[in-house]
């Protein structure tokens, strides 16, 4: 196996290269997890034959890099094992001699990130209640000041009284 081939099969997110007519020419073996399809399988297979009902939902960002425009997008993809994977995906445009010869994909699994982002917010938003309940016994510039960065992080708005 090459070198090249053996590093992006170690890599866990997806990478994979597919043509102007949406044609793969190299997937590595992430997708055979994710979908159940071995890389030397996916070689000539669609991306509509690939993604099945999330393919529509890809269309615009397909069209995009066909255009020659990166595009990064999140998008839920439920995988083989039948979990959904929170996923950030981007599509690089291959431009060769002046005309979009293909793309690259990259699609990293973020649901852990995105689980930790809530995790982080449900303790911001605890953090700001007890900051409530001590502000009522006890007023304080600082502890406002505080509570207003920690709404502010968490995308709430400032309901003072």
């Amino acid at each position: 196996m090459p070198l090249i081939r053996r590093c992006l099969n170690e890599i866990p997110a997806l990478v994979a290269y597919w043509d102007a007519n949406e044609r793969c020419h190299f997937a590595n073996e992430a997708y055979l997890e994710w979908f159940g399809r071995a890389p030397e399988a996916m070689e000539g297979m669609t991306l509509g034959e690939l993604l099945g009902p999330i393919y529509d939902k890809n269309l615009p960002y397909i069209q995009g890099a066909l255009r020659g425009e990166r595009q990064i997008f999140r998008r839920a993809i439920p995988i083989l094992s039948g979990e959904i994977r929170q996923s950030l995906a981007t599509y690089t445009p291959h431009i060769g001699s002046g005309r979009v010869l293909g793309f690259t994909v990259h699609v990293a699994d973020i649901t852990p990130v995105l689980q930790r982002e809530k995790e982080l917010e449900a303790a911001l938003l605890e953090t700001i209640s007890a900051l409530e309940r001590t502000k009522r016994s006890f007023r304080s510039k600082e502890l406002g000041e505080l509570r207003a960065r920690l709404l502010k992080m968490c995308g709430e708005s400032d309901r003072s009284d």
